[in-house]
């Protein structure tokens, strides 16, 4: 995403990279729990933040051990979502 490397399952981005934060997709509980660890909101445009999406704190994102119960989470919580649409191509118009 936006030339970051990232992750999907069932056609739904779970984790990625932007710049140097990492975020994850978590369930409103799980989000809260994270911001009281000082998660943030992720926006890749200024106040134009991405629903479901947090920053991950850079001493979680630095601790594989601490990291990888979050990615787990978020994976769980994607699982339960239902597969993105695909969207089809558009076709050109005839001039």
């Amino acid at each position: 995403m936006f030339g970051y490397p990232c992750a999907f399952a069932n056609e739904q981005m779970f984790t990625g990279l932007f710049a140097a934060d990492w975020m994850v997709r978590l369930p409103e509980d799980a989000r809260a729990e994270l911001t009281g660890e000082g998660a943030t909101p992720f926006e890749p445009i200024p106040g134009r933040p991405m629903k479901e999406y947090v920053v991950l704190p850079r001493r979680l994102a630095d601790d594989a051990d601490a990291l990888r119960p979050w990615l787990e989470r978020s994976l769980a919580y994607v699982l339960t979502l239902p597969p993105k649409a695909v969207k089809k191509p558009r076709r050109a118009s005839k001039t």
